[in-house]
C-alpha cells in the first residue's frame, strides 16, 4: 500500500492540486493584508471549476508553515503585508 502525500496526484487534474489552490489564495492576498477564510471557496470554486476540500486544507496548511499566513478566526491573513505595516 502506498500513502505517500504528494503536492500532485495522477488521479486529479492540475486546476484541483493543492499547488494551484495556494496560489490562488496568494493571488487573492496579494493586495490586502486579510481576506475572510469564507472567500476562500468561490475564489477557488471560479479559478478551477470545482473545489477540493482535502486539497484546499492541504494548500493552507502548507502556506502556515512556511509561516506566509497566519490565522485569527474568521480571517486569513498575508504575514508578508502584515508585518509591512507594522
Amino acid at each position: 500500500m502506498n500513502n505517500k502525500i504528494t503536492l500532485l496526484s495522477p488521479d486529479e487534474t492540475i486546476s484541483d492540486s493543492s499547488v494551484v489552490i495556494g496560489s490562488v489564495i496568494l493571488e487573492a492576498l496579494k493586495k490586502k493584508d486579510k481576506m475572510p477564510i469564507f472567500d476562500i471557496y468561490p475564489l477557488v470554486r471560479k479559478k478551477s471549476g470545482s473545489f477540493n476540500y482535502e486539497n484546499t486544507i492541504s494548500a493552507i496548511f502548507f502556506l502556515y508553515m512556511n509561516n506566509i499566513i497566519d490565522f485569527d478566526p474568521p480571517f486569513i491573513y498575508n504575514l508578508a503585508l502584515v508585518n509591512k505595516i507594522k
